[in-house]
């Protein structure tokens, strides 16, 4: 009689240690999923390039047959930008084998640009970066992080985080704020527009100015 009733106590605990290994193994499931869920976006969020090249110049000319811009980068890699939110692998792999196939999706990012923008009667200017992306067949190039436009002929040097350079229109602009140095002020602002043809500098909005000591 004992013997029997022993036996039901340990069929019990096998049954309750068995429903407690099911139930933790459940959430513990839910919450690797939760994880892998919150970490997937963050390491998608930087499309993976489609082919790299290393110490790239590019040069373009304007309808004269005058170089108009000069501009190298330490990598240049072909990425292809896309809506498509779709995480199953066999899509990826679908989308990156369609990506060298239409090159009307592709951009360029570049990695550490320089480039040399060539003025009408006036000297180069000089613009770095730490990182840039041009679109295909697209006169616009866009630049970020850390940029330094060098104009020798004002003797001054303008900072940013952001620049769009449109070729065609010979315009720079940004809607960043921005920091110009000069050997006698220091000049802040919120956005600028310099249209190199006319030779005109534009800023926005916020400008204070003071003098260098």
């Amino acid at each position: 009689m004992f013997a029997k009733k022993r036996q039901k106590q340990i069929r019990n605990l096998l049954a309750l240690g068995i429903s407690c290994a099911m139930i933790a193994f459940y959430a513990l499931n839910l919450n690797f999923n939760s994880l892998f869920n919150t970490a997937n976006p963050a390491s998608n969020h930087k499309q993976k390039p489609v082919s790299i090249l290393d110490n790239v110049e590019i040069r373009q000319f304007d309808s004269q047959g005058q170089l108009q811009q000069y501009l190298t980068a330490n990598r240049a890699e072909m990425i292809t930008e896309t809506n498509d939110k779709n995480k199953d692998s066999f899509a990826s792999t679908q989308q990156e084998l369609t990506a060298k196939i239409d090159s009307k999706k592709n951009k360029l990012r570049l990695i550490q640009p320089h480039m040399i923008i060539h003025e009408k009667n006036n000297k180069p200017l000089t613009i770095t970066a730490n990182e840039g992306l041009i679109g295909h067949r697209d006169k616009k190039t866009q630049l970020t992080g850390n940029v330094e436009i060098n104009d020798i002929d004002r003797q001054a040097k303008v900072f940013t985080q952001s620049l769009t350079i449109d070729s065609k229109a010979n315009i720079l602009s940004t809607d960043q704020a921005i920091s110009i140095e000069s050997p006698t002020t220091t000049t802040t602002a919120s956005g600028l527009e310099a249209d190199l043809n006319k030779n005109q500098w534009h800023l926005l909005s916020g400008v204070k100015s003071v003098i260098n000591p």
